[in-house]
């Protein structure tokens, strides 16, 4: 089985060139039953990039705002292909009505409570 944690292109950066790893990515590996395997993709840090040949059987993707739409689309490149889409972060928590069309299911509020 195999997991793919996507963290999207943010065209939007408060801080400069600085970069970081969603926190919430190590969390959540950390907890995948070891029979898994778990890919993580920065798009902050691999550039965007087409999923048409992505193999998973389970993806999650992270957003704030400004990357909810790279992650919609992302999220409609995947589920066209029937893989399953998470959607988590804060965009997913605020906006759970809208999220919520753009994915299979929402994880809300914090992972660290996993």
């Amino acid at each position: 089985m195999r997991l793919v944690l996507i963290n999207p292109r943010n065209p939007v950066s408060l801080y400069g060139e600085y970069l970081w790893q969603p926190l919430a990515f190590g969390y959540v590996a950390a907890v995948t039953p070891p029979h898994w395997t778990v890919e993580l993709i920065d798009e902050q840090v691999e550039g965007a990039r087409d999923y048409g040949g992505l193999e998973a059987d389970l993806v999650g993707l992270t957003a704030f705002t400004t990357q909810a739409p790279r992650a919609y689309e992302i999220a409609a490149q995947l589920r066209s292909r029937g893989i399953p889409v998470v959607m988590g972060g804060i965009h997913a928590s605020l906006v759970q009505d809208e999220a919520a069309q753009h994915a299979d299911a929402l994880f809300i509020g914090e992972c660290e409570t996993l």
